[in-house]
């Protein structure tokens, strides 16, 4: 959760609700904002998935305004990614561009052979 600049209350999670639908994705992640404190909440915004794989699973978003302004969220994408990092930013913490953002560091499990 965080207060964005404007003073809006907003939560970021992970969400698998549309799976059954169409266009169908495994999960996403969410952004829901709240004007009144939490005490009501706004529609969903879409902040990370991949429109051109399904399968995809975005999650674990953890975000951060930057001294410039913007919103970073840094989340792994699971499935067919390998759990990957990918990041998106925004100038608002409200509006984030279509799709899965850009890729970061490759997450390494384990012991390292090097």
């Amino acid at each position: 959760m965080q207060i964005l600049s404007d003073g809006t209350l907003a939560v970021m999670y992970a969400n698998e609700k549309h799976v059954t639908e169409s266009p169908s994705y495994s999960e996403i992640i969410s952004e829901k904002l709240s004007t009144n404190g939490g005490a009501s909440w706004g529609s969903k915004i879409y902040v990370a998935w991949d429109p051109s794989n399904a399968a995809a699973r975005p999650g674990m978003p953890v975000w951060q305004k930057m001294n410039n302004g913007q919103y970073i969220v840094t989340f792994e994408v699971c499935g067919r990614q390998s759990c990957n990092v990918f990041t998106k930013k925004s100038s608002d913490g409200k509006t984030w561009a279509s799709g899965i953002g850009t890729q970061g560091v490759r997450r390494r499990y384990g012991h390292s052979k090097n």
